[in-house]
């Protein structure tokens, strides 16, 4: 009987190499989260010229995008910030981003006045 092998023989030896690999795999898990990849930013290979243009561009967009969006009533014959706040009156929920954008450029009359402010009524 010394020369017959049962299976519960190899099992605790093969157990042992399944934890080593386990353990081995969890440090190397542990090792890449400890180090995360540095974040780059869209704007970091751009000067700040280029950033701020890039900036103006977006905000430009979303105002626009205020203008041309009917539900917030017409924009004929007054300021951008004029119908957002009667939006906000009338309870039409206008988004405060457009605000934030109109006060914190209030002499630039592109950011102030709406799409059709240079056309004759």
């Amino acid at each position: 009987m010394s020369g017959q092998r049962l299976i519960t023989d190899i099992f605790a030896k093969h157990r042992r190499e399944v934890d080593r690999s386990r353990k081995a795999k969890a440090a190397d898990d542990e090792a890449k989260l400890a180090k995360p990849p540095a974040k780059k930013s869209c704007f970091e290979d751009l000067d700040e010229e280029a950033a701020r243009a890039l900036l103006r561009e977006k905000e430009l967009s979303v105002l626009q995008q205020f203008d041309l969006c009917w539900t917030f009533g017409p924009t004929i014959g007054i300021t951008r910030l004029e119908r957002w706040e009667r939006a906000k009156k009338n309870n039409q929920n206008p988004p405060d981003l457009i605000r934030q954008i109109i006060q914190r450029n209030p002499e630039a009359e592109e950011y102030t006045q709406g799409l059709w402010h240079n056309y004759p009524l």
